[in-house]
């Protein structure tokens, strides 16, 4: 992923404030763009690892690695998250491993 994409903002429809999107990696990104409790909401569907081919995202690492990453990314989600916040999270799973969202949910835990 290109880490020099200049953000872009966007003016919502309703004409208050206004929409910064990056297209950085998501854990250097937040750590070294955002200040803490500086985000209302954040929505994200990660890679689920279970084996799609993305250009830039190894998705067959072992399950206890991407829980660790999960849980690293969720870490800065919950630090730049403001304290009134929402988080929206979307987690695919597959019928050979239906655990995946549950796995997942188990390791925020410890963070949320």
């Amino acid at each position: 992923m290109t880490e020099c994409i200049d953000p872009t903002t966007v003016k919502p429809a309703s004409g208050s404030g206004t929409l910064t999107m990056y297209n950085r990696d998501c854990i250097k990104g937040m750590a070294s763009l955002l200040p803490p409790e500086s985000v209302d909401v954040v929505v994200t569907s990660p890679p689920y690892n279970l084996g799609i081919e993305y250009r830039s995202y190894d998705d067959r690492i072992s399950r206890d690695e991407y829980l660790r990453w999960t849980a690293v990314w969720a870490s800065e989600v919950a630090r730049v998250l403001a304290p009134s916040g929402s988080f929206f999270l979307n987690v695919g799973s597959k019928p050979t491993d239906p655990w995946v969202p549950f796995e997942v949910a188990n390791a925020l835990r410890g963070v949320f």
